[in-house]
């Protein structure tokens, strides 16, 4: 005879008045299926339907709801989109900087001082006057001056790291602000002396490489199959030159490729996200892409 009994949780235990010699002494004797108990030494009833959809429906809403956001994460997002070499960039004129603070503030104490925290500052009047100092002052590590195009570099790098510590920063790159006219005046004026003397006039471009250039690399064994470096070193410089590749950073990036069809023929075709200076904002969010397809 067995007596059911439900419990507060819900749960229904069964008790045995069966007497002890009617179960038999045999080890290999199994107890029905019905009979069994859970680890918790009770068996669990059947939820309703209605139960049933709620734990459906919330399962449902925590896979859909599975992806979340820290704060540091989110702080690292709210930052924007930094490429690599921008960051290096900016890293690099910030050093700059307060080398020429230190050694200007070491060698030259009868001026007022650099404070420290000047790249923090929001005053334009005090900026205006800092700023076209280090414009005229700012030199290389050999001591010879920056072209005109390089000292612009570390401006823009300086208000990338100042708006970044100081939102309120102004723009002192505006030449729409009155208030930086003597800055931008300094600037005009140097950089024409710079090129007078022959600093930022030429161009350099990178080294184109010829038919014969190539033919010297696979005769060399620089590029071929017979070793796992040359045939790197033919897929880097096949896949650059195919695709308009500028580097490791964009072959690093690559996608799959897509194979499409035009004309009857295929072709391979690569998506143009792969571009480093491709930028997405808030502004561009239809931009188009360079898209590139080899016949």
């Amino acid at each position: 005879m067995l007596v059911a009994s439900v419990t507060t949780m819900g749960m229904c235990e069964f008790t045995s008045f069966l007497p002890p010699d009617s179960i038999p002494n045999n080890s290999s004797y199994e107890q029905p299926a019905h009979w069994r108990k859970t680890p918790s030494n009770t068996l669990q009833t059947t939820s309703s339907p209605s139960h049933h959809h709620q734990q459906q429906e919330a399962s449902n809403t925590d896979k859909r709801f599975s992806s979340f956001v820290s704060d540091q994460k989110l702080e690292e997002l709210s930052k924007g989109l930094v490429i690599p070499n921008t960051s290096k960039s900016t890293s690099w004129a910030v050093k700059t900087f307060e080398a020429w603070r230190n050694a200007r503030n070491a060698n030259f104490p009868e001026d007022s001082p650099i404070p420290e925290n000047i790249l923090e500052c929001a005053d334009k009047a005090v900026l205006n006057c800092t700023l076209a100092k280090f414009v005229v002052e700012a030199r290389k590590t050999t001591g010879e001056p920056y072209p005109p195009k390089t000292i612009h570099f570390l401006m823009c790098g300086l208000l990338r790291h100042m708006r970044s510590v100081n939102a309120q920063c102004p723009n002192f790159l505006n030449k729409k602000d009155p208030e930086f006219n003597s800055l931008h005046g300094v600037m005009d004026v140097h950089f024409h002396k710079l090129h007078s003397d022959g600093y930022g006039c030429d161009v350099k471009h990178a080294k184109v490489l010829s038919k014969e250039d190539e033919q010297r690399l696979w005769a060399k064994g620089v590029m071929g199959t017979a070793t796992p470096k040359s045939l790197q070193n033919a897929a880097f410089y096949i896949a650059g030159k195919m695709f308009s590749l500028r580097g490791g950073a964009e072959l690093r990036n690559l996608k799959p490729f897509s194979t499409i069809k035009t004309k009857g023929s295929e072709s391979i075709y690569i998506p143009g996200a792969h571009i480093k200076n491709t930028k997405w904002n808030i502004q561009k969010t239809a931009y188009k892409q360079k898209n590139c397809t080899h016949l």
